[in-house]
């Protein structure tokens, strides 16, 4: 009789929304995220929880790391991630039936390169990238009878599954970058006690003298800092609610006045504020401000965006920040966030506006260097920095700038759609407020 049909494929997974937002999207369907818990997704499902690129049973892909997905717990696995058969029938193998039996799948590759330590260098610490040189060094090596670096690292790492060998390169490039990091907020801007203890918890939130003094006393030791290490040193992203998980990797300040200029120049306006995705810094758990569609460039706001492949633009993005956040203040003036809003933070717990400028921080001379070590099967990687430069994304608003990223394989498609959500042009505020709105069952007048 006929074959037994092979299985649908799994799907991929998906990130439709986080925190309940937006509404039309929850609860999840199966292989969507990001979700906090099971009531988050549809009935029968689970919420899957990950530390980083953990395999999401009955789905396919990566997803994003850290972030959860809805899962069926009683679905039965029946995919397998790699099959191979190799056939030669002599002189001619164009030719001929083949016939397969006794079919044995083994959870055990062998390594070609793991008997001798080697070495190779990257200008960028990605997956992509430190595939591409285990690859070369695979192919400069005569015992390596096969030249798929996915397959070798399997073997390195006894993976079991291919996020595995994801989770272990991340982690040895994020080490590799975090060992040369500088911890800015911790209480480094400090020039008094009571500021020490306020200031990462409360500065971002809008709180603290750096916010509403009108001399910037307490702000000097922010210009101190990047005088000293801002070129020279990586800044870690401070623990802080409005900044941790930035899943589309991309974040953003929006300042309300200034104590340099009674009329500052500003560049956006607020649409509508959702106080349950910003609830930590509003201290309410759900609410909203809807503040019209009108063109008066009220505030001033201004993102920087790493994307999702890691690499040095993640590990800058702690300076991208200081720069934005903490120098304007200093140099700038600029003060004060939008009322139920933090001052910065990752894009979904910002306002929707209507712009935003871009800052972009690089370090093109900087290196990483990796080396493994056979007699203890392990990689190493370190850092060496180069000369950190800022820029304004040449000329490009932050939702420009992140479609350039989506053109170079460092963003995806759906997140730049979700950015055009989050900044919306000029006469994008009315559109925006009523698609918000009807999550409500409520349409403006």
């Amino acid at each position: 009789g006929d074959p037994t049909p092979a299985p649908p494929p799994p799907p991929n997974l998906v990130h439709v929304g986080n925190n309940g937002s937006p509404g039309s999207a929850f609860p999840l369907k199966v292989c969507q995220g990001d979700c906090d818990n099971d009531n988050e997704c549809s009935a029968g499902l689970e919420c899957f929880q990950r530390g980083g690129f953990e395999m999401v049973p009955g789905c396919a892909g990566a997803g994003r790391s850290g972030s959860d997905y809805c899962y069926d717990p009683l679905r039965k696995e029946t995919n397998i991630k790699y099959i191979a058969f190799i056939n030669d029938n002599g002189a001619d193998s164009s030719v001929g039936d083949s016939t397969y039996g006794n079919i044995a799948i083994t959870t055990s590759l062998s390594s070609c390169l793991s008997g001798e330590d080697f070495d190779f260098q990257l200008s960028d610490c990605t997956i992509k990238k430190f595939l591409g040189e285990v690859e070369a060094t695979m192919s400069n090596k005569a015992d390596c009878t096969s030249t798929d670096p996915l397959l070798e690292l399997f073997a390195i790492f006894d993976a079991t599954q291919e996020m595995d060998v994801y989770s272990q390169i991340e982690k040895i490039c994020t080490s590799a970058y975090k060992l040369d990091q500088y911890d800015f907020a911790d209480n480094t801007l400090a020039i008094d006690d009571a500021l020490e203890r306020q200031l990462v918890k409360e500065y971002i939130d809008g709180g603290t003298v750096m916010n509403y003094e009108a001399e910037a006393n307490s702000a000097v030791m922010i210009g101190k800092v990047n005088d000293k290490f801002a070129t020279t040193r990586h800044f870690s992203m401070p623990k802080h609610h409005a900044l941790d998980n930035c899943e589309m990797g991309a974040a953003m300040c929006c300042f309300v006045a200034s104590r340099t200029n009674p009329d500052p120049a500003d560049n956006s306006d607020v649409c509508y504020i959702d106080m349950k995705a910003s609830r930590y810094t509003a201290h309410v758990r759900d609410g909203w401000s809807i503040y019209g569609d009108s063109s008066d460039d009220s505030i001033y706001c201004e993102g920087f965006a790493w994307g999702n492949d890691g690499g040095i633009a993640s590990a800058l993005k702690g300076n991208a920040l200081f720069k934005v956040g903490f120098m304007d203040n200093f140099s700038g003036g600029k003060v004060e966030q939008v009322p139920g809003a933090p001052l910065c933070g990752c894009m979904d717990r910002m306002p929707v506006v209507t712009n935003a400028a871009c800052t972009d921080v690089t370090d093109p001379t900087s290196v990483v260097d990796v080396h493994f070590d056979s007699a203890v099967g392990m990689f190493d990687a370190s850092f060496t920095v180069g000369e950190i430069t800022y820029g304004d994304c040449g000329g490009l608003n932050l939702v420009e700038h992140y479609e350039s990223l989506v053109g170079v394989g460092k963003a995806s498609a759906v997140d730049a759609a979700y950015m055009h959500k989050r900044v919306v042009g000029e006469v994008g505020c009315g559109v925006a407020i009523n698609d918000f709105l009807s999550t409500k069952g409520l349409v403006m007048g």
